[in-house]
């Protein structure tokens, strides 16, 4: 089977500081949350800011 590659990139900014953890394995990750913002009018033409968290583990 072909291994399949995807890559995302996010600007936010970080909710808590990064949590650095070894699992069992010897493999190192680390855990955060960070917001992003979207910004738009409504129908009635107020600014609108949408946040969206999201929870990050890499």
């Amino acid at each position: 089977m072909k291994a399949i590659r995807n890559k995302v990139q996010l600007i936010g900014n970080l909710g808590v500081q990064p949590e650095l953890k070894t699992l069992e394995s010897g493999k190192t990750v680390v855990n955060f949350s960070m917001a992003t913002n979207e910004k738009f009018r409504n129908q009635e033409g107020v600014l609108i800011t949408d946040t969206q968290w999201h929870s990050i583990v890499a």
